[in-house]
């Protein structure tokens, strides 16, 4: 957990639970806005 700017969600800042693993990102698919997560479909529209 932690502060991740690379790909933070402005719309749901609180939903970017990114690991940081021997400074690599881990991206656990959480951010829609990260290029190393599957696609993601917004379904708050």
């Amino acid at each position: 957990m932690g502060v991740d700017d690379t790909g933070t969600d402005p719309l749901n800042p609180n939903t970017d639970d990114d690991l940081v693993k021997d400074g690599q990102e881990v991206s656990d698919g959480s951010d829609p806005n990260d290029s190393t997560d599957p696609p993601w479909t917004p379904t708050n529209i």
